[in-house]
């Protein structure tokens, strides 16, 4: 019984690595959902990887530069809220302005509540 639950762990262990290569291949070959799975997977620790910041942006970045607005959106919210990085108002509003016009509605959304927000900021003199 101890052999088979080994072998099972072996081969699951195996194939998360072989996903993980798999996903960095397809990122490199320009396909932007694989390199959104890859920082999903970093940001949340998910499918045998640490939790690793950097990778996350980095993948998010790639991503986006890709044209996923999925991503994008996603570094919209980092930056607004200061996620791992320093906040910036204007990289938030650069990325979810990126997002709105790849046509996520969460980008616009949240780019004219940015908007909004900077705004009443300015009159609160803040």
């Amino acid at each position: 019984m101890l052999k088979i639950i080994l072998f099972l762990f072996l081969v699951f262990g195996v194939s998360y690595a072989d996903k993980i290569d798999d996903l960095e291949n397809s990122c490199d070959k320009g396909e932007a959902k694989a390199c959104r799975d890859l920082a999903y997977m970093y940001e949340e620790g998910r499918g045998k990887v640490y939790k690793n910041k950097y990778k996350a942006i980095k993948f998010y970045k790639e991503a986006c530069d890709k044209n996923d607005a999925t991503a994008c959106n996603r570094l919209g919210v980092i930056y607004r809220d200061g996620i791992n990085v320093k906040k910036s108002y204007f990289k938030a509003k650069k990325y979810f302005d990126k997002a709105c016009d790849l046509g996520n509605d969460m980008g616009c959304i949240w780019e004219r509540k940015l908007q909004k927000d900077k705004i009443e900021d300015i009159l609160d003199g803040k």
